[in-house]
């Protein structure tokens, strides 16, 4: 590392020679920082995620990259980041080269006044939808669906070339995943009231505010949560992390409490029984992907709107 241009490079060797600076911040999060960087042999951009060597949240990431990697070969998926190196730079960060991405839907949605409509969150939820269907595959959580970890892919390319993949949704982040067989008996982790809270508030499943080991249903709330700030422009506990009155607890009650009627109040009925769905599903059970994916698809038919796979950014970024 030369700290004297404050630039950062990430030997791979025949995987490619990853430089970054650690000027050119493009995220950040309680673990690690994103930088923008570029390979400097085939000339790609790239961002380069960085932590503290003595960190393990990266080492634990790559882990699962690569164990949705190893299921390509059975089970084909958009969606997932490139993973291109993983290594350290000098003694004091490990940093994973990977694909770099275009903007998180928080980006988008703050782009498009704090609202997106009705037929692009339902896009948003066919794609999602697949892309947690396949890492549920992979025998992994996600633990942390929220809009900054889900972006939308870069425009075209020339150097190196590559199509626009803007239309393509991403999910990112698997910082706090965990997979959820045991490795030793194979058999489906067991349920238990005092693991701890994973995720962000705002976003996480009723008992993930308890404390309770999260499983794949609790991805799947935590989707419909996402879907229905993004079609609202706000949730109703929202009102609990104002500046001034952060109150966790309060958010965590309503989760519980609240009808999914009031939940998802003037929106297609399709919403409401998402949750109704998803909340009674059990600890170990495997969720229907093709019925939940159905109930939006359904929406979308009934607003006759057309298949021409453009989101609200689509006119706006070309």
């Amino acid at each position: 590392m030369n700290t004297d241009d404050n630039f950062l490079v990430l030997d791979g060797g025949l995987d490619g020679k990853f430089v970054s600076s650690i000027k050119n911040v493009i995220g950040s999060g309680k673990f690690g920082t994103v930088l923008r960087g570029r390979n400097l042999y085939t000339f790609e951009e790239i961002a380069v995620k960085i932590e503290p060597i003595t960190s393990v949240h990266i080492t634990k990431e790559i882990h699962f990259y690569e164990m949705l990697k190893g299921n390509m070969n059975d089970h084909a998926i958009e969606g997932l980041p490139d993973i291109y190196y993983f290594g350290n730079i000098g003694v004091k960060y490990s940093a994973m080269a990977m694909e770099l991405l275009g903007p998180s839907l928080k980006e988008l949605f703050t782009i498009g006044g704090n609202k997106m409509s009705l037929k692009t969150v339902l896009m948003i939820a066919n794609q999602m939808l697949t892309r947690i269907e396949y890492v549920h595959h992979c025998k992994l959580i996600h633990r942390d669906l929220k809009p900054e970890n889900i972006l939308i892919g870069r425009p075209r390319q020339t150097l190196p070339f590559k199509e626009s993949t803007e239309d393509t949704i991403y999910l990112i982040d698997f910082g706090n995943a965990k997979t959820y067989i045991d490795k030793t008996t194979k058999h489906h982790i067991q349920y238990n009231t005092e693991v701890g809270v994973f995720g962000t508030y705002q976003f996480m499943s009723a008992n993930g505010h308890l404390g309770i080991e999260q499983s794949r249903r609790d991805d799947l709330e935590s989707l419909g949560y996402v879907l229905l700030y993004l079609i609202n422009g706000t949730l109703p506990w929202m009102k609990y992390f104002e500046e001034d009155n952060i109150n966790v607890f309060s958010c965590g009650e309503m989760k519980k409490k609240i009808k999914t009627k009031t939940l998802c109040a003037d929106l297609p009925e399709e919403f409401a029984k998402y949750f109704d769905y998803v909340k009674k599903l059990e600890f170990i059970e495997t969720p229907d992907y093709d019925k939940l994916i159905d109930l939006f698809q359904s929406v979308y038919k009934r607003e006759k709107f057309p298949d021409d796979n453009l989101f609200d950014w689509s006119t706006a970024l070309v």
